[in-house]
C-alpha cells in the first residue's frame, strides 16, 4: 500500500504531463463491443478476435458483429480465476504464421491456427502454479524473434519454435513480484528503442530490458500497469466493427473497441492499460510518447483493463497473391474417409472458388461463398519446385450440406511438394444450427494440393 501511496503523489506533481491529458481524452473514443464474463486475454488478427475468460479455460473467437463462439479448449486448470493470454504468431522465427498461444500460470500452450489442436507447449513445473503471466512476440528482432513470456516469479523467458527455454532477466535484478505484459518496442521508441518491455502492476512500474537482459526502469512511475501495446504505424479496423484496439472490462464483463481514428498520429507510441483493483484506484489507459517519454492519460474509462490488443495491418504477414488447386483423400481418426476437391483463391474477390467434400453415408458440402482466405508462407514446410508465393491457405466458407443451405466450413491446405503423400488437409463442417459434423486433420492417402501463382 506504501508504494501505491507514493505513486499516487508523483502523479499528483506530474504538472507537464497534465498540461497533455485533454488532447488524449479528447482522442479516445471506446464504445461496448462485446460481452464475456470476466474477460482476460485479447489477441486479434484482420478476421478473428480471441479473448479469454478467468472463469474457465476456453479460448473463444469473436466475429465483426460481436457475436462469441468457441475457438478452442485448453486442458482445465486448477487455480481459481487465472490469468490466460494470448499471442498470434506472426510468421517469424520459425513459429508458424497465424498460431496461437496461450499462457496460464506455469504453462504455455499452442493452438493450431484453426483452433482444433491444443497442446503444451512448454511447462515451467515444478514452479508453483500462479495466477499472472504475460505473452507477446518480438516482432522487432531484439530476441531473435521468439516468444516472450513473463511469469508471475519476476522472470522473463524467450521459447523457440520447439518450446525451448532461455532466461532473458529475473530477481534480483527485477522485483519478484507479477511480471506481465511484455512487449518489444520499435527502434523509433526513444524512451527504449527496440528494448523489451515488462509491467509490474503492485510495484507501480514498467520495466525496460536491452538485448543482454539488463534491466532498467522506464522513466516516470504508472499506477497499476497491466500490459504494453505499441501504436502500430499502420492500423487496421476490424472487419465491419470499426473497431482497430480492443480491451476488456474485466470487472464490468465487456470488451470495449477503439476506432482507427483515436490513434491518428500516435504510430509507435506506446499504450499501457491500467488494471486499477479494486477502485478507487487509477483506471484508464495510459500513453508514453514515442519522443519524449511524457506519460500522459489517454483514456479515463473507468474500468478494470487486463488484456488488450491491436488489429494490424501489417502483422499477420500481407496475404500471398495466388490461388490453390487440387484434392484428394484423408481418413479420420475411426478410419472413415474423406475426400475433397477444390478451386480456391488467396482474394475472396476472384472467382471461381470451389470446394466439394465428401464423405461416409453420402453426405457432401458444396461451397457456395468463400468468406475469408488467408494464404501464407510456413517456413517448416518445402513446397518444392516450382516455387509459388504460398504453401498454406486457411479458408472459410458457407455452403449446402447435404443439399441444405446455412452449413460452415472451415479448413487448412498445405502444398508441401511432389507426389502430394507430405501434404495436408484440416477440415472442420458445421450443420445450419452449428452442430460439428466432420472434423479430419491429416495427410493425404492420396491426391494433391498445389499452391500456384495467380493467373490473373
Amino acid at each position: 500500500m506504501t508504494n501505491i501511496k507514493i505513486a499516487r503523489s508523483m502523479l499528483k506533481g506530474a504538472s507537464i504531463a497534465a498540461l497533455l491529458l485533454a488532447e488524449h481524452l479528447s482522442a479516445a473514443n471506446p464504445t461496448p463491443f462485446a460481452t464475456l464474463s470476466h474477460p482476460n486475454g485479447l489477441a486479434a488478427t484482420q478476421d478473428k478476435l480471441l479473448a479469454t475468460s478467468q472463469d474457465d479455460s476456453i479460448i473463444r473467437q469473436i466475429d465483426s458483429t460481436g457475436a462469441v463462439t468457441t475457438f478452442a479448449t485448453l486442458p482445465a486448470g486448477v487455480v481459481i480465476r487465472q490469468e490466460i493470454y494470448l499471442a498470434v504468431s506472426p510468421g517469424l522465427g520459425g513459429f508458424q504464421a497465424l498460431g496461437v498461444y496461450a499462457c496460464r500460470g506455469n504453462k504455455v500452450f499452442k493452438v493450431s491456427p484453426d483452433g482444433l489442436t491444443v497442446t503444451t507447449f512448454h511447462d515451467y513445473s515444478p514452479a508453483a502454479d500462479a495466477l499472472h503471466c504475460g505473452i507477446a512476440f518480438d516482432e522487432v528482432g531484439t530476441f531473435q524473434n521468439l516468444l516472450i513470456v513473463t511469469l508471475q516469479d519476476g522472470t522473463v523467458h524467450k521459447l523457440d519454435s520447439s518450446g525451448n527455454d532461455t532466461l532473458i532477466a529475473g530477481p534480483p535484478t527485477l522485483f519478484d513480484d507479477k511480471t506481465e505484459g511484455p512487449q518489444v518496442a520499435p527502434a523509433t521508441f526513444m524512451p527504449a528503442p527496440g528494448q523489451l518491455l515488462v509491467t509490474q502492476e503492485d510495484q507501480n512500474l514498467v520495466w525496460k530490458i536491452n538485448g543482454s537482459g539488463v534491466a532498467t526502469v522506464l522513466t516516470g512511475t504508472i499506477v497499476f500497469p497491466e500490459s504494453n501495446h505499441v501504436v502500430p504505424q499502420s492500423v487496421c479496423s476490424f472487419g465491419t466493427s470499426g473497431g482497430a484496439f480492443f480491451s476488456t472490462g474485466e470487472e464490468n464483463n465487456t470488451i470495449y473497441k477503439y476506432p482507427v481514428s483515436d490513434f491518428t498520429g500516435l504510430g509507435d507510441d506506446v499504450l499501457i492499460p491500467l488494471e486499477g483493483f479494486p477502485s478507487p484506484n487509477p483506471q484508464g489507459i495510459d500513453i508514453v510518447d514515442k519522443t519524449t517519454g511524457a506519460i500522459t492519460q489517454f483514456d479515463s474509462l473507468g474500468v478494470v483493463h487486463e488484456g488488450s490488443t491491436f488489429v494490424d495491418c501489417v502483422v499477420p504477414p500481407v496475404n500471398a497473391d495466388g490461388r490453390m488447386t487440387g484434392g484428394g483423400s484423408v481418413f479420420e481418426t475411426d478410419g472413415t474417409r474423406v475426400t475433397h476437391g477444390f478451386e480456391l483463391h488467396c482474394d475472396v474477390a476472384d472467382v471461381p472458388n470451389r470446394l466439394e467434400i465428401n464423405w461416409a453415408g453420402g453426405n457432401n458440402f458444396h461451397l457456395e461463398t468463400l468468406v475469408s482466405a488467408f494464404c501464407f508462407t510456413d517456413p517448416n514446410i518445402d513446397s518444392g519446385h516450382p516455387k509459388a508465393p504460398f504453401n498454406t491457405y486457411i479458408g472459410t466458407g458457407t455452403g449446402d450440406l447435404n443439399n441444405v443451405p446455412g452449413a460452415t466450413a472451415n479448413w487448412t491446405f498445405t502444398d508441401a511438394g511432389e507426389p502430394g503423400t507430405n501434404d495436408h488437409a484440416t477440415i472442420t463442417i458445421k450443420d445450419n444450427l452449428g452442430k460439428v459434423v466432420l472434423t479430419v486433420s491429416n495427410f493425404l492417402d492420396s491426391g494433391n494440393q498445389q499452391a500456384h501463382t495467380d493467373n490473373k
